[in-house]
């Protein structure tokens, strides 16, 4: 339940900062260390470097932030605590492969694989 809140956060954010017509993509994959890695990229204003670490501190805001008065600065500092306490890490970067030139998050989190398959439940 407070992963899904975690990438409930990372999805908001994506929409709310990509323009019309812009994407957003969403990736899972095993990590090769018994880790699972989500990935959220945007094509919306980015996060500039410099910003990239101070965004996840409660009420901290970037200038594009400011602009939009639907965020309050406690999102992503939510996010990193609840990654923290699944011993997970989460961090924004910049895409490796350049297509997406917005803000682009990733959380990575231990698992445990199940021998049986998961099934869509229609939900």
């Amino acid at each position: 339940e407070k992963i899904l809140q975690v990438f409930s956060v990372l999805l908001d954010n994506a929409l709310s900062y990509t323009p019309e017509g812009g994407r957003v993509r969403i990736s899972l994959a095993p990590s090769g260390r018994g880790r699972l890695l989500l990935g959220v990229a945007d094509t919306g204003p980015g996060i500039p470097p410099k910003e990239r670490e101070q965004i996840f501190a409660r009420f901290y805001r970037s200038d594009q932030a400011r602009v939009d008065k639907s965020h309050f600065g406690l999102g992503l500092a939510t996010a990193r605590e609840l990654v923290a306490a699944h011993q997970g890490r989460i961090w924004a970067a910049e895409d490796p492969t350049g297509e997406y030139s917005g803000a682009v998050f990733y959380v990575e989190l231990p698992f445990k694989q199940s021998k049986t398959p998961l099934q869509a439940t229609g939900h």
